[in-house]
């Protein structure tokens, strides 16, 4: 059976993103979803979301696998400012991915501990050192 996501439309999260090209193959399994449609920056545009976080959601605009949530539309503004741009659940079911608005760096809300700490500076490294192994179990 062919992999939903192995087609032209995510070329541009294999160019841009391979080694988390690499670990969606390899652990897509059924009832995971990914998608890529266009973003509407001017849409959410009072959220200021950095190039960093563009290009990821541009790449791929929604992904959910294990314990893992990623969702452009599902976006929300937090009430002490942080934006939600989706689940990670390294310690907890719940935890959450965050960002500041028009800042590159990505936080992590533990529902556990309720406390955000710092999970990378930069998206890019975000999606190298956090996503990928977590997708491939390595973390």
């Amino acid at each position: 059976m062919e992999k939903p996501f192995v087609n032209d439309v995510f070329e541009q999260l294999h160019a841009r993103y391979p080694a988390l090209h690499a670990a969606v193959a390899q652990n897509f399994i059924t009832g995971d979803v990914i998608r890529r449609e266009a973003i509407d920056a001017d849409h959410h545009s009072i959220l200021s979301l950095s190039n960093g976080l563009m290009q990821l959601f541009g790449a791929v605009s929604y992904l959910k696998m294990r314990g893992l949530l990623l969702s452009f539309a599902g976006m929300v503004l937090r009430m002490d400012g942080y934006i939600k741009i989706g689940e990670l659940w390294m310690d907890h079911a719940g935890d959450e991915l965050l960002v500041m608005p028009g800042q590159e760096p990505v936080y992590y809300y533990s529902t556990r501990h309720q406390a955000v700490r710092l999970l990378s500076p930069q998206v890019e490294e975000f999606v190298e050192r956090i996503l990928v192994p977590f997708i491939a179990g390595d973390s």
